[in-house]
């Protein structure tokens, strides 16, 4: 179990890291699993405040952010780790994309 976590640690870290890097705002992001969703919420996109809008998929809820993060008015989804199905990333995605 150790292993698992110390695994999903190194994974958040580097979608961080690559997040915090980006100079160009994408027209939305999505973050996969609980770790993973804080971190790139609060350490890449400085994210004080946001607007909750609403849910994207059942139990998948989609946030505006805030005008102090580094990337301002910008649809941020928190996809849990343990929700949906195996098209559900796919679907939520493509709705994103019209």
């Amino acid at each position: 179990k150790d292993k698992i976590l110390e695994a999903s640690v190194k994974i958040s870290n580097a979608v961080t890291s690559v997040i915090g890097k980006l100079s160009i705002k994408p027209n939305f992001i999505v973050a996969k699993g609980g770790i993973t969703s804080s971190d790139v919420c609060t350490k890449a996109l400085k994210v004080v405040k946001a607007k909750v809008m609403g849910q994207i998929k059942p139990g998948i809820p989609v946030w505006m952010t805030g005008e102090e993060s580094k990337f301002p008015n910008m649809p941020y989804v928190i996809f849990p780790g343990n929700v949906g199905e195996v098209t559900t990333l796919r679907e939520a995605v493509e709705v994103l994309m019209g």
